[in-house]
């Protein structure tokens, strides 16, 4: 296979994914966050406000509102690597933000003719989010970060903290 079409190969199958905060970002998962605990508060409401069932109610809103990812997290001796199926999103309806000790994903796909500003609850089949949060086992170097949507699979590539500051000492 010539370069060309090699590269051509893999970015037809391979597709980046944003990195970062934008400047919305803050705002977005305040939003998500208050949309989940308002279902919380209805699902509460609905079963005679009996106490002693709020993480459930919160589990129950999350899965109305959002589409489930089974991620799965894959440690090695450098590095995590974290996998999800995300088939029908693509790398643009994807944000991924990295803390030392914590993963956020934000997908959004919306389908055609369909109101952007929709609540998650009234949307059709063809609009759907993904909002994740995965507590990290270890700390990550946040800054080095990769993540890819490769044949229906969400990919994120995280360096560990200790391997990032060990190699940053080596080269100086």
């Amino acid at each position: 296979m010539s370069p060309a079409t090699k590269t051509q190969y893999l970015s037809a199958h391979k597709e980046m994914v944003h990195i970062g905060k934008r400047k919305d970002f803050a705002g977005r998962i305040c939003q998500l966050e208050q949309m989940t605990a308002r279902r919380a508060y209805e699902i509460f409401e609905g079963r005679g406000r009996t106490h002693g069932h709020d993480l459930q109610d919160w589990f129950e809103a999350q899965a109305e509102l959002f589409v489930p990812l089974a991620g799965e997290l894959i440690e090695g001796e450098y590095s995590l690597e974290w996998k999800a199926d995300v088939n029908g999103f693509h790398s643009a309806d994807f944000e991924v933000h990295v803390d030392p000790r914590r993963l956020v994903i934000l997908g959004r796909r919306i389908g055609k003719g369909t109101p952007e500003q929709s609540e998650p609850a009234l949307r059709c089949d063809s609009e759907k989010e993904i909002y994740q949060v995965v507590e990290l086992p270890v700390e990550v170097n946040p800054v080095l970060v990769t993540a890819h949507v490769r044949d229906g699979v969400l990919g994120v590539f995280l360096l560990k903290a200790a391997h990032a500051l060990a190699r940053r000492a080596a080269a100086a």
